[in-house]
């Protein structure tokens, strides 16, 4: 008889014991999941570049992968959207290197060889080509040392952002 009373006692006891263990394992599962879409999310957006918040989000994916990362592929990851775009934004193109290359004359040699032409319209021809040729020249060359600057400074801020991440991956890795 008193076995019976245990056993009517003992089996809602067990029940609701089990029970909230399993719901907290959903629960604490579902958590995860979470946290793991939001992670992932964050390290395929384009627009999420700061290494720290990117760190954080492989973190969380870390913990929660059944299969190890390499350290160099945890790298790549942080650095990913960081070598996609450029770490040195474009400047605002100046006005006069918007504007189109100035259209070269034809070379007037039918109206040469027919006489047409004196020596003064030779030589405007040829000033006005000069001229043409030589903005279009000094804008490319300003353009081109634009690009330079530019590719030298992203270059810097690449190597500094790289050491940085790397530390901080190996600090990781040491935890």
């Amino acid at each position: 008889m008193w076995s019976k009373i245990a056993s009517a006692v003992a089996i809602p006891i067990v029940l609701a014991v089990v029970g909230w263990v399993v719901q907290d394992s959903i629960s604490s599962e579902s958590i995860k999941k979470d946290y793991v879409t939001l992670a992932i999310g964050m390290l395929q957006d384009e627009k999420v570049k700061d290494p720290e918040l990117r760190a954080w989000a492989l973190s969380i994916v870390r913990q929660n992968s059944p299969v190890p990362l390499s350290s160099q592929l945890q790298g790549k990851i942080i650095l990913g959207a960081m070598q996609a775009a450029s770490p040195v934004p474009w400047p605002p193109m100046p006005d006069f290197a918007m504007k189109p290359p100035a259209k070269l004359q034809d070379f007037p040699l039918e109206k040469i060889k027919r006489g047409e032409l004196d020596n003064y319209d030779l030589a405007k021809g040829w000033a006005d080509a000069h001229i043409a040729a030589s903005s279009t020249a000094i804008t490319l060359t300003s353009l081109q040392e634009l690009v330079r600057v530019r590719d030298k400074l992203q270059a810097e801020v690449r190597e500094k952002t790289l050491a940085r991440e790397s530390k901080s991956i190996a600090d990781e890795a040491k935890k």
